[in-house]
C-alpha cells in the first residue's frame, strides 16, 4: 500500500502543476481581453457576472479535458498493463467516473478563481487606456507558484535518480556453494569460517558438524538483511533442493550434464530446476515496475512544467513589449533580450532547487530504508537534478524570448 500512497500523491502533486499552469496561462491571456472587460464593465456588468463568466470558462475547459482523459485512458491501456505488469478487466465503475467529474469540476473551480479575480482588480479606466498592469502581489504570487512547481519537479527528478540508482545496485559475489554462510558463522559466534570448520551443530532433530561456509548471498531481496542459511545433506528420499553453480558458457550441455547426474541418482524423482537470476528479477520485478511507473510520472510532470513556464514566459514578454522595443531601437542584441526575460526565470529555479534538495533528501531516504542493503545519495544526484531544471526551463524560455526579441520594435512600441 506504500507504493499506492507515494503514486496518489506524486499523481497530486501533477494535477497541482496542471492548475497553476492554466492560472498562469489564464492571467496571460486576460491580458488580450482586457479590453473586452474593460467594455462589459462600462455597460454596467457586475462582478459576480465577469467571475461567473472565467470560471464557467474554466470549468469547461477542465471538462474537455476530461473527455480527452477518457479517452487517452481507453487508447493507453495497454502500454498501462505493460508497464504495471497487471491486467484490469473493468478500470472504470459508474461511481469512479462521477467521482472523478467531481473532482474535475473542483478542479476547474479553483484554477478559475484567481484569473476571474485578477482581471476584475484592474480598474477600468486604465483597462481601456491600455495601461494594464498587474500589482506586485499578483507578480510575486506567480513567482511563488512557479518556484512550487520545479521545487515538485526537481523532487521528482532527484526521485527517480535514486530509484534507478538502487535497482542498479547490485552486491557482488551473489552465491557460493558449501554448507553455512557467513551470516551464521557471525550469528552463533564462531569467530571466523575457518574456525567454524569441523564445529558440531544441530538444527532440530539432525545433528552433524560444519564443513564448510559460503559467502552470504541474497535470496530474499534486498528488502530483508541476509539471514544465517545452513544446508544439510539428507536422505536421498527426503531431499527438497540442491543448488549448484556451474558457468553458463556451455548452458544447453551443462544441463544436459545435470539431467543425466540427476537421472543416475535419483531415477523416480522429477527434475525441476530454475535459475537464481531469474528468481533473483522476479523479486526485484515489483521495484522495477516501481521505476517505470516513477519514471513516467517524472516526464509528465516537466512536460506539465514546461508548458506553463511557456505560459508565463509569454506573460512577462507580453508585460514588457515596451522595454523590449525600447531596447531593439537603442541597439541590444536578441542575445540581451533573451538573457534580460531568462534570468528572473533562472533564479526562481535555483530558489526552487534550495527548496527541493531536502525535501527530496528526507523522502528518498525515507524510500531507501525500506531496503537492508541500499545506496548512499550522493551529492552529484542534486547537482544533476538541479542543472537538468535548469537546462529545461532555459530551453523553454529561450523559446518565447527569442519570438519577442526577433518582433518588429515599431510594432511592440505601437503595441504599448
Amino acid at each position: 500500500m506504500s507504493t499506492v500512497y507515494i503514486f496518489v500523491t506524486i499523481g497530486i502533486f501533477i494535477l497541482l502543476i496542471a492548475c497553476i499552469n492554466y492560472m498562469n496561462l489564464a492571467t496571460a491571456r486576460s491580458l488580450g481581453r482586457s479590453k473586452e472587460v474593460g467594455v462589459k464593465r462600462v455597460l454596467g456588468a457586475e462582478k459576480n457576472q465577469l467571475v461567473r463568466q472565467f470560471l464557467l470558462e474554466s470549468i469547461a475547459v477542465a471538462s474537455v479535458s476530461f473527455l480527452f482523459a477518457l479517452l487517452f485512458v481507453e487508447l493507453l491501456q495497454p502500454l498501462f498493463f505493460e508497464l504495471t505488469g497487471s491486467h484490469i478487466e473493468r478500470i472504470f465503475s459508474i461511481e469512479l467516473f462521477f467521482l472523478i467529474y467531481a473532482v474535475t469540476l473542483v478542479v476547474g473551480l479553483l484554477s478559475g478563481l484567481y484569473p476571474a479575480f485578477f482581471i476584475y482588480a484592474v480598474g477600468t479606466v486604465h483597462i481601456l487606456k491600455g495601461k494594464f498592469k498587474t500589482s506586485a502581489t499578483g507578480i510575486a504570487t506567480r513567482k511563488g507558484l512557479v518556484i512550487l512547481r520545479f521545487v515538485i519537479a526537481i523532487v521528482l527528478l532527484i526521485g527517480i535518480a535514486v530509484v534507478k540508482s538502487q535497482m542498479n545496485f547490485i552486491p557482488a559475489d551473489t552465491m557460493s556453494a558449501f554448507i553455512v554462510n557467513e551470516a551464521a558463522v557471525q550469528t552463533f559466534g564462531w569467530g571466523s569460517p575457518e574456525q567454524a570448520i569441523g564445529l558440531l551443530f544441530k538444527q532440530g532433530r539432525i545433528l552433524g558438524s560444519i564443513i564448510g561456509v559460503i559467502k552470504d548471498f541474497h535470496f530474499a531481496g534486498f528488502r530483508h538483511a541476509i539471514d544465517p542459511v545452513e544446508l544439510h545433506l539428507t536422505r536421498p528420499n527426503a531431499f527438497s533442493q540442491i543448488s549448484v553453480r556451474f558457468e553458463t558458457a556451455n548452458l544447453a550441455e551443462t544441463l544436459k550434464f545435470v539431467e543425466k547426474i540427476w537421472l543416475k541418482h535419483f531415477p523416480d524423482a522429477l527434475l525441476q530446476y530454475s535459475f537464481m537470476d531469474d528468481r533473483l528479477q522476479n523479486n526485484y520485478s515489483q521495484e522495477a515496475r516501481f521505476g517505470n511507473i516513477f519514471m513516467a510520472f517524472v516526464v509528465i510532470s516537466l512536460v506539465i512544467a514546461c508548458m506553463g513556464l511557456l505560459g508565463l514566459a509569454a506573460f512577462a514578454a507580453e508585460q514588457r513589449t515596451k522595454e523590449i522595443g525600447l531596447l531593439k531601437v537603442l541597439g541590444s542584441s536578441v542575445l540581451g533580450v533573451v538573457s534580460l526575460l531568462s534570468k528572473d526565470f533562472l533564479k526562481l529555479v535555483l530558489i526552487a532547487n534550495l527548496f527541493a534538495w531536502p525535501i527530496a533528501w528526507f523522502a528518498m531516504n525515507r524510500w531507501l530504508q525500506n531496503f537492508a542493503y541500499r545506496i548512499d545519495i550522493g551529492w552529484w544526484v542534486f547537482v544533476l537534478a538541479g542543472g537538468l531544471a535548469l537546462v529545461i526551463a532555459l530551453l523553454t524560455v529561450s523559446t518565447q524570448a527569442i519570438r519577442a526579441a526577433l518582433a518588429n520594435p515599431v510594432d511592440s512600441l505601437r503595441y504599448e
